[in-house]
């Protein structure tokens, strides 16, 4: 009898080791992040640079980040695709080709929507619940993503 709860003690701590690698591994196992862009040796390609650098260092190895300037994953039609598929994480390309995807954003190659890039970065920056004063009919026209309740 004490043969068999020998035995038996044995094989539950060979499964439970088992189970625990078996956790670990998955546990670790890596997610790779693709960044596509059109240009290279540029501002974004030294953003893409840094964010590559946190986001690894934070990730402690289970994020890696692959990044491909100079339109390596195909022309921007494509990059806009695959991101919409899921297959290139994250693409930076002129607001026009990303239309496709969400019409909204053409209200962003409006000439004239903004006074200057200090408007325009108010104005898609702050929450409308946060407007202190009420929008002008040039600001309201560029109110499209979800209310500050529900954006995050």
């Amino acid at each position: 009898m004490h043969a068999i709860n020998a035995r038996l003690a044995g094989t539950l701590i060979a499964i439970a080791t088992a189970s625990a690698l078996t956790a670990t591994a998955a546990h670790a196992q890596q997610f790779t992040m693709k960044l596509s862009q059109p240009t290279i040796n540029d501002v974004v390609h030294e953003y893409y640079k840094t964010l590559k650098a946190g986001v690894e260092a934070r990730a402690g190895g289970r994020i890696k980040l692959e990044i491909y300037p100079a339109n390596q994953l195909g022309q921007l039609p494509a990059v806009v695709e695959g991101v919409a598929l899921g297959t290139i994480e994250a693409g930076s390309a002129a607001n026009g080709f990303w239309v496709s995807l969400e019409p909204r954003f053409q209200v962003l190659d409006a000439p004239g929507l903004f006074d200057d890039v200090l408007h325009g970065n108010k104005v898609v920056t702050t929450p409308r619940s946060a407007a202190a004063s009420p929008p002008s009919a040039r600001t309201r026209a560029s109110r499209f993503w979800p209310p500050a309740s529900t954006a995050r």
